[in-house]
């Protein structure tokens, strides 16, 4: 398999080519002849889901992204209702649950106590949660058409580095911490957004960090500063 840099290269030499052409022909050097299909704004999802794909080596996200762009440009060239796909989109949903659970181990700490991660999954509904661990581990947070709210302000971390893997997808997410916990927030979003409100607050907590990671997709959400009670 084709490692991470090389991939890297590839993409940015396609990016390079494609937009010589595209130059080229708007600069009437070189006539093209572009089917239109190819200039619409689909096709910006196509390349947005082999970065992520190729380059982030974000499975799920990318291919979700190429499926959602698969069926504009099949509704548009062959000419049907998008809205007689609509079952795409639960074809797209499956897949990206699919990937995120191979890339992201089903025990989030071999041994943890229950109470000590959360595993909490949304779809076409909501889920709340409070946390009162005081060895907190990090854990897996899924919102698909819904939203996921967890509140870590009466939590305390386990020492050392804690993850908490988010997926959004048509959905919110929303992660309460209190000021004495250390959080680093490294969600990647796309055509949505995921928000630090704490103010750039970034406390230790005896050597303890929490981090934040995943995909937001056509959603948002935000983490919070909530004081202990």
């Amino acid at each position: 398999m084709a490692s991470t840099n090389s991939r890297k290269i590839g993409f940015a030499l396609l990016m390079i080519f494609l937009g010589a052409l595209f130059l080229f022909d708007n600069l009437d050097l070189y006539d093209l002849h572009i089917p239109y299909y190819f200039t619409k704004w689909y096709t910006f999802l196509f390349l947005v889901g082999l970065f992520l794909l190729l380059v982030r080596e974000k499975s799920g996200p990318g291919i979700t992204l190429l499926i959602i762009g698969a069926v504009f440009f099949t509704a548009d060239v062959i000419d049907v209702r998008i809205w007689s796909l609509w079952p795409v989109a639960l074809i797209a949903v499956g897949i990206a649950i699919l990937f995120r659970r191979r890339n992201v181990p089903d025990t989030p700490n071999t041994g943890a106590h229950p109470m000590d991660t959360i595993d909490e999954v949304a779809i076409f509904g909501g889920v709340e949660r409070t946390v009162h661990s005081q060895k907190f581990k990090g854990g897996k947070l899924s919102a698909i058409f819904g939203g996921v709210e967890v509140d870590l302000s009466k939590a305390k971390l386990e020492p050392g580095d804690h993850v908490i893997d988010l997926f959004v997808l048509f959905g919110g997410g929303t992660i309460y911490v209190n000021p004495e916990m250390n959080v680093e927030v490294r969600v990647t979003s796309i055509f949505g957004g995921y928000s630090d409100e704490r103010g750039g607050i970034n406390l230790e907590d005896e050597g303890s960090k929490l981090i934040i990671t995943g995909t937001v997709l056509f959603g948002g959400g935000e983490v919070k500063l909530r004081a202990r009670s």
